[in-house]
């Protein structure tokens, strides 16, 4: 089963706080910074932690093999029998910069990152949703799922770390499941994960596009040897490592037949993230919260997403464009009166004379997911509910010119609890192979050959470009965005640690023009955003005149 953000809270008690001066057992004078929340913030997160190091010398990823994960997908999946997805779940370990007292939120000297003193430290950055990134900064705090380097007991070299021996030796562990084993899988008497070496996605979408003033301070010496992934198995074969978002208590035993399958550890965090402020939310447990130390740093940007499969109705290399009132149709309930097919909006689904949509939405607390409600789904007078329930539904829509007669039509939902894996879903096979009509939300830069980006607003995400997309956001005319919202975990931050994420997060000097990311901070009044909010459901103002804002914006090419 999954485990869902309401039913996993669990507030921390004093003698198991870890605070943002924690040092890792087994690391003498290892500095830490857990940070996690909101999936579609997770490359925001490791832009900012990256520019923060000047060296970096390990990473670790999260990879899940077995079950229903797909082929081939970690560098080293043919040890852990041909499969293996990566997860949003990473350490970064290196030198830190040392930037004296001098720390600050730069606009043009990336040596004003790091902290007082440098030093060596390890970030873990997890992708666990806006909602439980909220609720681990909020002044009545939870715990959150984060990567583990050192097993289930969280002490180095205690038999449990991931690894081949216990000791973090690169391998797979004795017992191991053969590659052709199917779900159910018993895990009962494997104790720690595999560990493997990785690919070199971080690098290359994080790493080599830090702007060039940021990566000339921050020196990449990583190894083979040294970028790695923990695996853990999908053992019921649902497509899903379940308990990976909140983690296992210390210490723990993996069970038989899912329940908990992550290596994950339930810790508390430093710094909590959420795409949009804990008011904007629709859920009472997280919209009751308040943030502690709460800040707003920028604007988190999304995009609707399509399988390329989907074309316009009227001409079948085009792409389908759509505006409120589909959007609102599409992601509504299968009821009557929403929109059934890809017909009722202005598309077609090529191989599938129906059109069938297949609506791929995220969990409840997801801040992706409360974006979009707060941009599309709600007016000043009507609020149309977005579908819930995972299955497929019967749809019915009266037809045009029908003399009374109506159309019936399969719609089905597919719940998602990542940004990763909701890109996942819109790039899969619908209701069958080869006729894909499925629609979702991910943060801006985020890719696949099989979706493409939905034109709205009149703006084509991935036809601007990432200076031009920026430029459309500051200036208005974009606005499918979140204001990012960050908490403070319990405890002191006498290392500086967490000051150092936020003035990298907030930080025009790491998130400038060049790197292509779906992420912008607020910059100075004069000089920033110029079209501001601090929740989505809210009001613009205009904090400048914006001098540089485009008068027409491009049309759309043709579909990839």
């Amino acid at each position: 089963m999954r485990i869902h953000l309401v039913r996993s809270f669990v507030v921390a008690t004093a003698a198991t706080l870890l605070g943002g001066a924690a040092l890792c057992p087994g690391a003498a004078n290892a500095q830490e910074l857990r940070t996690g929340g909101s999936s579609a913030a997770f490359t925001t997160q490791n832009f900012a932690a990256m520019a923060s190091f000047s060296s970096i010398t390990r990473v670790e990823r999260l990879c899940s093999t077995g079950g229903a994960e797909p082929a081939g997908t970690c560098a080293g999946a043919a040890a852990i029998g041909g499969k293996g997805k990566l997860e949003d779940y990473v350490i970064i370990e290196g030198t830190l910069k040392n930037c004296g007292t001098n720390c600050a939120a730069s606009t043009t000297d990336p040596s004003k990152l790091g902290r007082n003193g440098g030093g060596f430290a390890r970030v873990y950055i997890s992708s666990n949703g806006s909602g439980r990134g909220l609720s681990c900064g909020s002044t009545q705090p939870t715990k959150i799922g984060f990567l583990s380097r050192f097993g289930f007991n969280g002490v180095a070299g205690g038999g449990d770390d991931p690894g081949s021996d216990g000791n973090g030796a690169i391998g797979v562990p004795a017992g191991w499941p053969a590659a052709a084993a199917t779900p159910p899988i018993n895990l009962g008497t494997l104790n720690r994960p595999a560990l493997v070496q990785c690919d070199t996605t971080l690098k290359a979408n994080i790493y080599d596009k830090l702007p060039a003033a940021v990566k000339a301070t921050v020196a990449w010496n990583v190894t083979a040897a040294t970028e790695l992934c923990v695996v853990d198995i999908d053992a019921d074969g649902d497509g899903v490592i379940d308990g990976r978002d909140d983690g296992a208590s210390l210490p723990r035993t993996q069970i038989a037949g899912g329940g908990n399958e992550s290596s994950n550890l339930n810790q508390s965090c430093d710094l909590g993230f959420g795409d949009l402020p804990p008011s904007d939310f629709e859920n009472p447990a997280i919209s009751s919260l308040t943030l502690n130390g709460g800040v707003t740093t920028g604007l988190q940007v999304f995009k609707i997403v399509v399988n390329r499969n989907v074309r316009a109705k009227s001409d079948s290399t085009k792409k389908v464009m759509l505006q409120d009132p589909q959007l609102e149709g599409i992601f509504g309930l299968a009821t009557f009166g929403n929109a059934c097919s890809w017909s009722d909006v202005g598309g077609q689904v090529i191989g599938d004379t129906d059109g069938k949509f297949t609506v791929c939405y995220r969990e409840s607390g997801s801040g992706t997911r409360e974006t979009y409600r707060n941009t599309f789904m709600l007016d000043a007078r009507g609020q149309q509910d977005q579908g819930t329930t995972p299955g497929t539904f019967d749809c019915e829509n009266f037809d045009q010119n029908g003399g009374g007669t109506t159309t019936i039509t399969q719609k089905r939902y597919i719940e998602n609890p990542t940004s990763g894996d909701e890109a996942t879903c819109v790039s899969a096979s619908g209701f069958a192979t080869g006729t894909n009509g499925n629609i979702g939300y991910v943060n801006a830069n985020r890719t696949n050959a099989n979706f493409y980006a939905v034109p709205v607003f009149g703006v084509d995400p991935d036809a601007q470009g990432a200076v031009a997309l920026r430029n459309l956001v500051k200036c208005g005319a974009y606005p499918y965005t979140g204001p990012l919202s960050a908490g403070k975990g319990p405890g002191g931050d006498p290392l500086g640690l967490r000051q150092m994420q936020l003035n990298a997060v907030s930080s025009e000097v790491v998130f400038d023009d060049s790197t292509g990311a779906d992420y912008i901070p607020f910059g100075p009044f004069d000089n920033g955003v110029a079209f501001q909010k601090d929740v989505t459901a809210g009001q613009y103002f205009v904090k400048f005149k914006p001098a540089s804002c485009p008068g027409v914006i491009p049309q759309p090419p043709l579909a990839p």
